[in-house]
């Protein structure tokens, strides 16, 4: 929120400006500035290659970072929803594809669940609906299999980049590790 971003601004100053330019992996340049004025009332304006963006959440997509501080403790000591809801924000970043798969296996399973709650309601037996469902649990498993493949082969290609980033900040015989168990 606008509160929480004035209290970055140093002391005595009146406002705070980070600019970033950067170039994808296909070389597409990008420049995104962020200034936010103290106030009151505090004013931020987010500029993402020359267009003014109404919010943070509006940079999803055009640039995809991801920053962990260590107020992020749900990644390593929170439940395995959290892990996953982490590893979907990255992915839906980085491919629209797996941000499509995740949006359609969501809308499959929304149904079905309804589905199956009508069912119950209306103490229908579920051989009744059976072929009712079957499109819905059919786009469910294809969706959510393609889902799993990409977690699982994120968590393979970054296992190396953290073992690096780890050796290079700690001195520590420990060894991190990243796994994903569907």
């Amino acid at each position: 929120s606008s509160h929480s971003d004035a209290v970055l601004i140093r002391e005595h100053a009146t406002s705070l400006s980070v600019e970033a330019d950067f170039t994808t992996d296909l070389g597409v340049p990008h420049h995104v500035s962020v200034t936010v004025e103290a106030g009151p009332p505090v004013r931020k304006t987010i500029i993402a290659n020359s267009d003014r963006l109404r919010s943070y959440a509006d940079l999803v997509g055009i640039t995809p970072v991801v920053i962990i501080t260590p107020d992020e403790k749900a990644i390593t000591n929170g439940s395995p929803t959290e892990r996953r809801r982490f590893l979907d924000v990255v992915l839906s970043q980085a491919s629209r594809t797996y941000l499509k798969d995740e949006i359609e296996y969501r809308r499959a399973l929304k149904h079905r669940n309804a589905m199956l709650a009508t069912a119950r309601q209306e103490r229908r037996p579920l051989a009744s609906i059976e072929t009712l469902l079957e499109p819905w649990t059919e786009l469910a498993i294809e969706q959510g299999a393609r889902i799993m493949e990409r977690r699982a082969a994120f968590a393979a290609a970054f296992r190396p980049r953290l073992l690096k980033a780890y050796a290079d900040i700690s001195t520590s015989r420990e060894t991190p590790s990243v796994e994903y168990l569907p």
